[in-house]
């Protein structure tokens, strides 16, 4: 039975023969260099001036898994695109649909990001649990959100995986194994200190369960509820981390 078990496990999360993580194996240790801002419901001025707050800290990257695809308030948005412009090592989101149509943010705010990477993950029995870092689309090459962020945060980056190839993700961490704030927490200097030269991460992480996802670290939780357990941002904090351990 136990033999049984073992191969359904290796079956479920084994995206490929070079690399198996046949269970979910998380650290009790906050990450080191990865630090997420939750914008709640914010709206694009409270965006903005959450991704200046960030800026005066000195990150040496700040990834933002929000898309904004449509113009809203002219004055709404000349102040987020200022902040775009202001900021000088922010990576943008974006996604592909079922069809591999992009979906990217609008014109005005993609021109004064320094990079954009897309987001999608995959899921297997309704379970996100791998990616790819970088794919073949139409003849161009396109990189994900996490390996573009390594690329701002690590400069020469060499990565050992393949065009297309998908990779399971290394579940490390739930949120709680972050540092997570709110635009309010960066009131206080210890918190901005902390911020100097370390990987930001921008995106939602509640009020509600929106952007969550079923992953394998529901696996390590016997109380957990029959709902998504993490949300996307967190889903990316441990893509950036696959990347790093991959076939280290």
């Amino acid at each position: 039975m136990k033999f049984l078990l073992a191969l359904l496990i290796t079956t479920i999360f084994a995206c490929n023969s070079k690399k198996v993580y046949s269970e979910v194996v998380q650290t009790d240790k906050i990450d080191p260099d990865i630090i997420l801002f939750n914008i709640s419901n914010g709206d694009r001025t409270d965006i903005a001036n959450l991704l200046l707050d960030i800026e005066k800290c000195n990150p040496l990257a700040v990834g933002v898994d929000v898309i904004f695809p449509e113009n809203k308030l002219s004055v709404e948005d000349s102040i987020l695109a200022n902040a775009f412009e202001k900021i000088h090592s922010d990576i943008l989101a974006y996604k592909f649909d079922s069809t591999e149509k992009e979906i990217r943010s609008i014109d005005k705010f993609r021109k004064l990001g320094l990079a954009e990477g897309y987001t999608n993950l995959y899921q297997i029995d309704g379970v996100t649990s791998h990616f790819t870092p970088i794919k073949e689309l139409n003849g161009k090459l396109a990189e994900s959100f996490a390996l573009k962020i390594i690329k701002q945060w690590k400069p020469g980056f060499k990565y050992n995986f393949s065009i297309d190839e998908s990779i399971p993700i290394l579940f490390q961490r739930s949120l709680q194994q972050y540092y997570y704030f709110v635009s309010e927490d960066l009131l206080d200097k210890n918190v901005c200190d902390l911020l100097k030269n370390k990987v930001i991460l921008v995106g939602f992480l509640g009020p509600g369960d929106e952007t969550k996802q079923y992953t394998p670290i529901r696996r390590n939780d016997k109380n957990i509820e029959r709902k998504p357990d993490t949300y996307g941002l967190v889903v990316q904090a441990n893509a950036i981390r696959t990347i790093l351990e991959y076939e280290k």
